[in-house]
């Protein structure tokens, strides 16, 4: 609990430290992108171009997961309360869990799963920003899935990515 008031006592000095500026060169959010990567989320916007990273950490038992991802922005056009642009995203997937399933009405069996892939993505991209601070992104485009576990295959598909982002 004592962290979380660090966190938010330190996240408010940033905040108040920023007033009266337009530009926000920092951004942390949430991001969920198949090409990306899925997790918290930050991002740096100097100027017209942005590079942001994704991590997502998750343990439960038997149960690992852990997605980190980076891209890379490039803003085409931007207005006051909107932006569009192109990305171009990689990122990596690893799952271990267990599976359950029925080979028969009384006869279930349990087997342990891997699964590893790296995703490579590009395409277009719309911000929508609102209330000065937040920003809603989404992003559409075409990717390449390695998958590595449990046998290697490739997958060329089209993706989906968004997340949303507080400024500061």
């Amino acid at each position: 609990m004592r962290k979380i008031l660090f966190f938010l006592l330190l996240l408010s000095g940033l905040i108040y430290s920023n007033e009266g500026k337009t530009d926000f060169v920092h951004h942390i959010g949430f991001w969920a992108g198949s090409t990306t990567g899925i997790g918290i989320s930050y991002r740096y916007k100097p100027a017209d171009w942005s590079i942001q990273f994704e991590f997502l950490p998750y343990y439960y038992k038997d149960t690992v997961f852990l997605s980190a991802g980076t891209s890379f922005q490039k803003y085409l056009v931007e207005t006051e309360w909107s932006a569009l642009l192109l990305y171009l995203g990689l990122s990596g997937i690893y799952n271990i869990y267990d599976y359950e399933y029925s080979e028969s009405e009384n006869n279930w069996k349990k087997e342990r799963r891997v699964i590893g892939s790296v995703n490579l993505g590009f395409g277009p991209g719309f911000e929508l920003k609102l209330l000065d601070r937040f920003i809603v992104s989404l992003c559409i485009g075409y990717g390449i899935f390695y998958q590595f576990q449990p046998q290697n295959e490739v997958m060329i598909n089209f993706t989906g990515e968004g997340g949303i982002y507080y400024r500061f």
